[in-house]
């Protein structure tokens, strides 16, 4: 159908109007309805609140920390939509107690506070005591967070009272009240500043004399030659000589020196050294305070290491000791940097910062430690052990004592006990250095073929634990000593670019890849790579050792395995 001239001109007004109305029309609603998009886009978590909140979708419980609780404990839920609501708030645990080889029913309810939105928190009670009994156990079940309106619950598996120093407090002296869960206050002062005179004087002091004694023993052995040899049986006494000689010599300070820092500067190292070993786990429950946060902690401590060489530099009024004082805090500070990305490897795979959980992932086989868990972190292994070495000034980074340089480095004008002092924080730095290797890379205590929970059940499976801690890092102590001996010294600037060039990026590239290797790969490749690691590691000691063993043989080398000499 077709429109004649004179209707089409009378139509073409009112279409070109009905244009122009839906023109101001669209101008009109489209940017209402943009402002109304953007507003739900803005208030899109009040929608979903207002849509989903009446069926209690949201309410949930995503973790229940801690998993070992000890008498002291407070259970913490973490989860989502724990509303302000007026009535009691109660936890329930209800499930089965595994203690030695028996089990039972179990069902216990504690009060909860409600801290906010996001998490609850329920200290333990004395009745709670009472009913578990404080052998403790092993727990499976169901927590339940019971509401005023409202219950979520989740699967847990919990150890209960394990036997630690709190536990074993309570066993001697009891509760402090019928309705406490502690102690008496001062059993708790007398146990820990105990556990602390223990910690100095029997490991710290001990192990520094000893490693003397036996890093000279080593270094003669290396060297064709006896060593020590003259006091006590293979004289094993030496240390307790050498230290007693430097008791009795004067407490020189320098005339021109800075006499109030030239005198503290030495404790700020031992410092350093003794808060280091609060957080360290030396077995099962061995440890004076299970940080979540002990690995940031422990990088934090080793501050003071930096502050007393600078001090005692500073203060000794010797061009020599300043330089020395001036190496030695550009050293540490630099080589920080690939120790912590070196150890940040270890935390991406963990997925925690504090050393007990670091250890509890790991296991007691090779295979199982993180060590061989992928190729980044078996390359962060050697990248934080040579970031080790230099941080503690140990051959062949051990610039700020070079004796060919700088007469003897920022400790120069010390003698008697403040020079020990010094050389204590040396010795000490060695046991930590094998301790945080131990933890973080070997497995920790963690006994092949024996589980958590079994071990923590059993003194002497702890005591096992921390026998096999203690081997590990004595291992580690002695390839340190092994490579002073060894290595020559290397140049400041050789020193200074192997960090920033190398070791820096080197360590970047791990993070990185640790990360996305355990973040995206399939369990299959984990288990097969792992595997390959492993294999390769045990074919790395295989051709050590059998080069060793060549090595003797085509130099008619006699070899004395008998350190008795």
């Amino acid at each position: 159908m077709t429109l004649a001239g004179n209707d089409a001109t009378k139509l073409a007004p009112r279409i070109l109007d009905n244009n122009k109305l839906m023109s101001l029309t669209l101008g009109l609603v489209v940017p209402k309805i943009a402002l109304v998009l953007e507003a739900l886009m803005r208030h899109k978590i009040l929608l979903f609140l207002f849509a989903f909140v009446p069926f209690g979708a949201l309410a949930q419980i995503d973790r229940v920390m801690p998993d070992v609780l000890r008498l002291n404990s407070t259970i913490v839920v973490h989860g989502n939509g724990f509303k302000d609501e007026k009535g009691q708030w109660n936890l329930v645990l209800s499930g089965t107690l595994y203690v030695a080889n028996e089990e039972k029913k179990v069902s216990f309810s504690l009060p909860l506070v409600r801290v906010n939105n996001k998490e609850l928190r329920a200290p333990l009670t004395r009745d709670f005591v009472d009913n578990i009994g404080l052998d403790g156990g092993v727990f499976e079940g169901v927590v339940k967070v019971v509401a005023p309106s409202a219950s979520f619950e989740k699967q847990v598996k919990l150890t209960i009272f394990p036997k630690d120093i709190l536990w074993a407090l309570v066993k001697m002296v009891g509760f402090a009240s019928p309705t406490s869960t502690l102690p008496p206050l001062w059993a708790l002062i007398v146990a820990y500043v105990i556990l602390a005179l223990f910690i100095l004087l029997a490991v710290f002091s001990l192990f520094a004399g000893v490693a003397s004694y036996a890093e000279r023993r080593i270094a003669g052995r290396m060297q064709n030659r006896i060593g020590p040899n003259r006091v006590g049986p293979q004289g094993f006494f030496q240390w307790i000589a050498d230290g007693v000689k430097c008791l009795l010599k004067e407490d020189f300070i320098p005339p021109k020196g800075l006499k109030l820092l030239f005198r503290v500067g030495p404790y700020f190292p031992m410092i350093g050294v003794v808060l280091t070993l609060v957080t360290l786990p030396f077995g099962q429950f061995l440890v004076v305070s299970d940080l979540n946060v002990g690995v940031y902690y422990v990088f934090a401590v080793t501050g003071f290491t930096v502050v007393g060489i600078l001090i005692g530099g500073f203060a000794s009024a010797n061009k020599w000791a300043l330089l020395g004082a001036f190496r030695s805090a550009a050293q540490i500070v630099s080589y920080e940097i690939p120790s912590g990305l070196a150890v940040a490897t270890i935390v991406v795979v963990a997925g925690s910062l504090g050393f007990s959980t670091i250890i509890e992932r790991q296991g007691g086989f090779p295979w199982e430690w993180y060590l061989f868990n992928d190729p980044f972190t078996f390359m962060a292994f050697f990248l934080f052990f040579v970031a080790s070495l230099a941080e503690g000034n140990r051959t062949p980074f051990d610039l700020p004592e070079a004796e060919s340089e700088l007469v003897a480095g920022y400790n120069t004008e010390y003698s008697g006990m403040r020079f020990v002092f010094y050389l204590f924080a040396e010795w000490g730095n060695l046991y930590i250095m094998g301790a945080l290797v131990t933890a973080l890379f070997l497995g920790g205590w963690q006994i092949p073929g024996v589980s958590y929970a079994v071990q923590a059940q059993s003194p002497w499976l702890i005591a096992l634990g921390w026998l096999i801690f203690t081997l590990k890092a004595l291992f580690i102590v002695f390839v340190v000593i092994w490579l002073r001996w060894t290595l020559p010294r290397i140049r400041i600037d050789q020193l200074m670019v192997l960090c920033w060039v190398y070791l820096v990026p080197a360590g970047c590239i791990l993070l990185l890849g640790s990360a996305l290797f355990n973040g995206f790969a399939p369990d299959a490749v984990k288990v097969i790579v792992k595997a390959l690691m492993t294999l390769f590691g045990a074919l790395v000691v295989f051709a050590f050792f059998h080069k060793t063993y060549k090595t003797l043989k085509q130099g008619y080398l006699e070899f004395y395995p008998n350190p008795f000499v």
